[in-house]
């Protein structure tokens, strides 16, 4: 486990059958992926696909029949008093320059990023972190910090649930 003033990452974060359900979700054929122009805005040249398992940008609304089984397996180990927006991004391997510098809202907030797959992608912080992505690690921010995607090479797919909370 790695502890900062501003972030903690943690390795084996779950369990290995929460992890594997996890896993088997966004694997599914019935899980719902839909595609997104833009990562960071709409015109940065990248896409990925992404699912919203829950969004209070228009009020508290659950987005998808999926968040009540990624809720009991991972949410709830966050003691998060309030949910602002939980999502699973899906990168596609391609050759695309380093995303955006970004915080994920303008008020304050925490995030918390897990990883579904191990891959020679990572999340960069603002400071100069880089967080690998490695499967069943936890990174939580403990404000809002800068931080930018870099693409994987190595595998076709790069999965993560993005959590943003208090």
């Amino acid at each position: 486990m790695v502890n900062d003033m501003n972030y903690e990452i943690i390795d084996n974060y779950l369990p290995k059958d929460k992890h594997a359900a996890l896993v088997g979700m966004i694997e599914n054929r019935e899980f719902e992926w839909y595609f997104i122009k833009g990562i960071i805005t709409a015109n940065d040249g990248s896409y990925m696909f992404n699912h919203r398992f829950y969004n209070s940008d228009n009020g508290a609304i659950q987005e998808s029949k999926w968040f009540t089984m990624v809720n009991e397996l991972l949410l709830t180990s966050l003691n998060y008093t309030k949910l602002f927006r939980v999502k699973c991004n899906l990168y596609t391997q391609q050759k695309s320059p380093p995303g955006l510098w970004h915080s994920d809202h303008t008020f304050f907030h925490k995030t918390a990023i897990y990883y579904i797959n191990t891959n020679n992608g990572y999340t960069e912080l603002e400071n100069g972190k880089q967080v690998e992505s490695v499967a069943n690690r936890l990174c939580i921010l403990k404000e809002p910090i800068a931080h930018r995607i870099i693409n994987q090479t190595d595998t076709p797919l790069r999965s993560n649930i993005n959590i943003t909370y208090l």
